[in-house]
């Protein structure tokens, strides 16, 4: 990823947070544009094309829910055998997960998926990263901003091992990020 790359997606991840309605997508040369909203989760996204690269983009948090979510931090089980991650992350990502991966599904001639998002919206982005490598066998890049922590050592560990290329911007004063694990 280059550092055009990451602006651009840095961008992606500021212009989520806008009313669908209000995004001028071709802007972006995004199409084939996928909107994505859950209102009893409040978890928002989008899937889109842009040139041969599929575009997964997460709103972080911007509500009272998703404030919920960020605090509800026990640790529950996700893909792996030993994989523990935030319950409140997990949750975010099992409401808009099915419309994801439907999305992805009907579009063709691509050759990587890219996935990003800021804060909450970082957090799920790293879940479906990782939910992605389990399933697509195209490279996945995954750009994360003000990311918390998701999951247990042996969750990051079992990431790792699965060849996302991951990009972690972070400010060392944000606490979200050192937390919650």
């Amino acid at each position: 990823m280059t550092k055009d790359d990451i602006m651009y997606n840095v961008q992606l991840c500021d212009v989520v947070y806008k009313e669908e309605k209000d995004i001028d997508f071709k802007s972006f040369d995004l199409f084939k544009v996928k909107w994505v909203d859950d209102k009893k989760s409040d978890t928002q996204a989008f899937v889109a094309m842009k040139g041969k690269s599929i575009y997964v983009v997460f709103r972080g948090t911007s509500s009272k829910k998703d404030a919920q979510n960020d605090v509800s931090i026990d640790k529950v089980p996700f893909i792996n055998e030993g994989d523990k991650v935030h319950i409140g992350f997990l949750s975010s990502w099992d409401s808009v997960k099915d419309i994801i991966f439907k999305n992805i599904d009907k579009m063709s001639g691509y050759n990587k998926i890219v996935v990003c998002g800021h804060s909450l919206g970082a957090a799920v982005a790293t879940l479906c990263a990782y939910n992605l490598s389990h399933v697509y066998d195209t490279p996945i890049e995954c750009c994360t901003i003000g990311s918390p922590r998701v999951g247990n050592k042996t969750f990051k560990n079992n990431y790792d091992n699965k060849k996302i290329k991951t990009y972690r911007i972070v400010h060392n004063n944000d606490v979200a990020a050192h937390s919650p694990f």
